[in-house]
């Protein structure tokens, strides 16, 4: 197993990504055999302007047991410091966007025991993420089996996660989810394999962004309009679905490998995006290995998104009812784009040990011409590893 290290700033979805990421990645079919492995990366994710910079430390270890029993840990921390867009728009005179600073650390860790007895893996895993305001548990259990002579792996996984959201100046708040993969990977031929996985998810509790806010411009009295701002609002209800295949391609004449992924996701909220993820793995003699490394990603906006309330009939209330609409201005949420690309590069330090630099470029831009440009980061990535295995 590598490690990869990928920042996400974005508050509650800090927690989720990391435990997703776990979640899906221990899904994975393993080796019949594994191998004591401990890796640490470092990484700055600075968005351009000064707006959002994390620095990240993570740590993976990996302990076999016995013959088939295995035990892996990983481990994150966060220092998160900077500005991010509350919702509401640019200001007409000074073409300034709102910002809402941020001050935070995050850690959040994993705990997985794996035991394959025979032609099946079964495995449980414990992930848990902490902010101040955020506190996410999860659990998992998955299940694979080889078929075929293990030419075919069939998997399945399930995880509860548990989120306590206490944000100041209101009630503390509750979201569960319950996540369900079933997966299949075919080794096509001795240099190529395919692999599918579906994914769905259903959601329950408080989903809204305490901290993003929306704009209207209210008729205090007859003649005097104020622009004013309010809480956004949210569905307390989710549901999303994934398909995702991925192939892999050995090329023996150029001692090269292609790393190709697709993702397809659609969700109750009307948000549909496609992922494209490519990667070049090119050995350079006996020490080095080239990484190039491109990323595409386009979504559609949820149905309740708008810049601003003023080109919608709604009419935000104090004390939302259960029929009050949903309405949300986050950016995150409009239709967008984004392209990832980079390179990185492997050195085997030895047999036992290699290090790894990486420097990508994130680039995200707004599709709807309504959305301030401004809205949208762009960030670099700097992240540097070593890896010791036996």
């Amino acid at each position: 197993m590598q490690l990869e290290a990928t920042c996400i700033p974005h508050r509650s979805m800090l927690s989720r990504a990391l435990l997703l990421g776990l979640t899906l990645q221990l899904a994975s079919p393993r080796s019949a055999r594994a191998e004591d492995r401990l890796e640490y990366k470092w990484q700055d994710y600075a968005e351009d302007d000064g707006r959002i910079r994390v620095k990240s430390h993570y740590l993976f270890a990996q302990k076999e047991i016995n013959t088939f029993t295995t035990a892996r840990f990983q481990g994150v921390v966060d220092a998160i410091a900077g500005a991010t867009p509350t919702g509401v728009p640019a200001d007409e005179d000074s073409g300034e966007l709102p910002l809402s600073d941020l001050v935070e650390e995050r850690e959040a860790g994993a705990f997985s025991l794996e035991y394959r007895p025979g032609e099946t893996i079964l495995g449980f895993e414990y992930a848990r993420s902490d902010e101040d305001d955020y506190l996410s548990n999860s659990y998992t259990i998955r299940y694979s089996r080889y078929l075929n002579k293990r030419n075919t792996t069939l998997r399945t996984a399930y995880s509860f996660i548990d989120d306590d959201i206490t944000p100041p100046a209101i009630d503390p708040q509750k979201k569960e989810s319950h996540e369900f993969l079933f997966g299949i990977a075919q080794l096509l031929d001795p240099k190529t394999t395919l692999s599918i996985d579906l994914t769905y998810s259903d959601i329950d509790g408080y989903l809204t962004d305490p901290y993003k806010q929306v704009l209207k411009d209210i008729e205090i009295v007859n003649g005097l309009t104020l622009p004013l701002i309010f809480a956004e609002r949210r569905p307390e209800k989710r549901e999303r679905y994934i398909f995702q295949t991925n192939a892999k391609r050995y090329f023996d004449t150029l001692d090269a490998s292609l790393d190709a992924t697709y993702r397809f996701f659609d969700d109750n909220w009307d948000i549909e995006s496609h992922t494209l993820d490519l990667a070049w793995y090119q050995k350079l003699g006996e020490k080095w290995t080239l990484r190039p490394h491109l990323r595409y990603y386009r979504q559609s906006a949820a149905e309740f998104y708008s810049p601003d309330l003023n080109q919608t009939d709604i009419i935000p209330e104090s004390s939302p009812g259960p029929d009050t609409p949903f309405y949300s201005s986050d950016y995150r949420l409009s239709s967008l784009s984004s392209l990832t690309y980079g390179l990185k590069a492997i050195y085997q330090l030895s047999e036992w040990a290699t290090l790894d630099l990486n420097f990508e470029r994130y680039d995200m831009s707004g599709e709807d011409e309504l959305t301030s440009p401004q809205a949208y980061p762009d960030a670099s990535i700097f992240t540097v590893g070593v890896s010791i295995s036996k």
